[in-house]
Order: structure tokens, then sequence, then C-alpha cells
């Protein structure tokens, strides 16, 4: 009987190591990870950038919402920033504008209510550019173009 029992503690003992092994390293996986998000988005946070368009203040009365044209200042990605705070989901289309005003879709998404999505766009031309919002119901929200300086 003493036997059986040692070797019960010995499986316990065992069993319990483990435990603490796994969750030792569960744990520390986890830091690393935490500590990988905060470092972008320090790196992300610290980088200059030029703001192409930023409006905060979209008006709650319109259906559809069309930005003034911007163009790029350098030859870095566009990032398109918005957050919706409208009641419907929000499409929001790129364009660039083209010779005799002819528009052409460069790129779209769409942000559902109460959320947002930042888009990183690749660098295209040093054209002109605008946003256009679309909605089912009236659009609320913000909305902002940047690029990233060299």
């Amino acid at each position: 009987m003493p036997k059986r029992r040692e070797n019960m503690i010995k499986k316990i003992l065992l069993f319990g190591l483990m435990a603490i092994s796994i969750h030792t390293n569960v744990f520390a996986a986890n830091i690393h990870m935490k500590y990988d998000i905060i470092k972008t988005k320090v790196i992300m946070q610290t980088r200059n950038y030029v703001t192409l368009y930023n409006n905060d203040k979209i008006p709650e009365k319109n259906k559809n919402f069309v930005t003034n044209d911007f163009a790029p200042q350098n030859e870095n990605n566009l990032d398109v920033f918005f957050l919706n705070t409208g009641e419907s989901a929000v499409n929001v289309t790129l364009f660039k504008k083209g010779l005799f005003n002819a528009k052409a879709k460069i790129n779209s998404f769409e942000v559902k209510p109460q959320e947002y999505i930042a888009k990183e766009i690749p660098y295209i031309s040093s054209e002109s550019f605008y946003l256009e919002l679309d909605s089912e119901s009236e659009i609320s929200g913000h909305l902002r173009v940047r690029q990233f300086e060299n």
C-alpha cells in the first residue's frame, strides 16, 4: 500500500508541475503578444503623417456625403479612417479624378454602425482624389485621410 500511495503522490505532483508549466508558457505568450501590440501602436503613433482630409462631424442630414478633392503629398500609402456613429452601415468609396471630371473607383469598404475601419490604400498617383459615403439612413461620423511622411 505505501508503494501505491507513493506512485499516486508522484503522479499528482507531476500533473501539478505540468499544469504550472503550461500556465507559465501561456502567460508568457500573452505578455509577449500584448507587448508586440503595444509596440506596434507606439510605432504607428510616433510616425509623422500629413492629414489630407479631416471631418470629425459629418452632417447627420444626408444619406450621401462627398468630400472635397485632396492630393497625395508623397508616394506613401493613403490611410483612410471612418468612425461610423450612425444607425446603419456606411459604404466608403475612394475615387480618382480624371480628365474632364471623369472618375475612377479605386477602393471601397463598408463600416458597420458604431464601428470604425482604418484602411491602408496603396499609392497610385499624385492626382486628385475624393471620397463618397453612402448609407440607407443618415450618415454620421468622423472621416480622415492621411499619408505617412517619408
